[in-house]
Formats: C-alpha cells, structure tokens, sequence
C-alpha cells in the first residue's frame, strides 16, 4: 500500500507517525531522546597528546620563567629572576668537586632513581626525581628527615645544588627552589654526564 501512495501523502503519513504518542513512550522521553541523539553526533575528540619535542609545561614540568605564560630569553621569571639570572647561578666541575671535597655541598639529583642506580651519582647526592621536588621541598623538617635520612636543606644556606644528566633538570629544579625560597641555590650544568667523564681521568 505505501508503495502506491504519492511522495506528498507518504511525507504526511510519516509526520503524523511521528506526533502519535506511541505505546510506552512518552512525548518528553521523545524528547530526550531526540536531543541526545542530536548532542551525541557533536561530541568532539579529545585531543591528542603532546609530542615528545614539546614544552616542558606539556609533560608536568613548569617552564624555566617560573611564570605561566611568560616566554622568552629576558623574561621574569621565578621571584622575579630572569632566566638568563638562572642559568649564571652555577658552578663548575672543579667548583663541585672542591665543595664535595670540603664537604660544604648540599647535592640534590634530579634525574630519576633508576637512572642512578643504573649509572651512578655524585658523592654524598641524595635523589630526588624533578616531578617530586617541589613537594619534598615543602615537607615538614621531620618528615623530610625521615624519608632522606638527612635534614632538609637551608632556604639561607650558599650550598644547595641541583644535577642531573646534562643541566636541563637541574635548571628546572633550580627554578622550583628560587619559587620556594631557596634564593641562593645553584645547578650544575655538566651533570653527571660531565662528572663521570671528568672524574675517571
């Protein structure tokens, strides 16, 4: 029969269809339905991850300027320092190395644990990975000592320095510090790269 009928009749039969409340179904269930129907076909994608050449920021790591949004050799950064401030607050190897000797540094590996378990450390280096620092730095003295069998650094002290591979974390480690207070800690920018090679001459 529906074959027989004419393109104007068949468009009426399925409006009217469609307004005759059907058994079991309420209107305002059609309702909900229809507008599901419609919001389910604009769900967006979600976005896909950042690449591994990205910012810092993209992966938890903040940005050297220590300010979001800022960007730039010359811009402000962590208390007010400017990233080129940062990166002139370091020592040498032979700087370290004279400061392990005499026992005046207070070294802090950023790299991740099994990175020095597997390729070693510098002497007297306690091991915090750069993600855990800013809360291990804000630890309550007592707690601090009982996870680091060793007293927390001074925020005053001249001696507080950060390492790791090759001076990228440890200038980002650097930063985390001056923003908790540490105003006059360093970084190594050698790393343990640089210390290893130096060390077995």
């Amino acid at each position: 029969m529906l074959c027989r009928m004419s393109p104007r009749l068949l468009i009426r039969a399925a409006a009217a269809a469609a307004a005759a409340p059907s058994p079991g179904v309420r209107s305002g269930h059609r309702l909900l339905l229809t507008n599901s129907l419609t919001n389910s076909s604009s769900h967006r994608k979600a976005p896909p991850l950042p690449p591994l050449c990205s910012p810092p920021g993209c992966w938890g790591l903040r940005a050297v300027s220590g300010t979001a949004g800022s960007g730039g050799s010359g811009g402000s950064g962590a208390s007010g320092v400017s990233r080129g401030e940062l990166e002139e607050r370091s020592v040498t190897f032979v700087q370290l190395r004279e400061l392990i000797r005499a026992g005046g540094a207070y070294v802090v590996d950023v790299r991740e644990a099994w990175e020095v378990h597997e390729y070693g450390g510098l002497p007297g280096a306690i091991n915090i990975p750069l993600l855990q620092l800013e809360e291990c730095l804000r630890l309550p003295a007592t707690e601090f000592e009982r996870r680091f069998q060793r007293a927390p650094p001074s925020r005053c002290g001249d001696s507080l320095v950060f390492s790791c591979l090759a001076g990228v974390r440890s200038l980002h480690a650097l930063t985390t510090a001056t923003r908790l207070g540490y105003s006059r800690a360093v970084h190594y920018p050698g790393g343990w790269e640089e210390w290893s090679k130096k060390e077995k001459k």
